[in-house]
């Protein structure tokens, strides 16, 4: 069973989280959602249809920027007919993961 990254998150050192939050950050600028769905020839308009929200949700997620959930980038992902894969990267292993949602937690698009 998937463990929440929030806890692996909490075992690490100040330092490796300081360098998780710069790669994600740098991750998020390489992959900008708004790019995303106009290479999918997609507006706002459709993909807020798909998700059932207003187009006005869209572009509140498309400029969020790093402090977006991985929950909210996996329903944009999938609406666009897409996958989101995650993978840890290790020194000496690359392993994938899924993120669960804890009991507390609401996914909000």
């Amino acid at each position: 069973m998937a463990k929440p990254f929030k806890n692996l998150a909490a075992r690490m050192s100040p330092q490796s989280q300081k360098r998780a939050k710069e790669k994600t950050a740098n991750l998020l600028k390489e992959i900008a959602l708004k790019d995303l769905r106009e290479k999918r020839e997609i507006t706002q308009e459709n993909l807020a249809e798909i998700l059932e929200i207003k187009q006005s949700s869209i572009s509140k997620i498309e400029n969020r920027g790093p402090g977006i959930s991985v929950a909210v980038v996996e329903k944009y992902v999938q609406a666009l007919g897409g996958e989101l894969e995650l993978r840890a990267i290790f020194p000496d292993t690359t392993l994938p993961f899924s993120i669960s949602k804890s009991d507390n937690e609401e996914d909000r698009v």
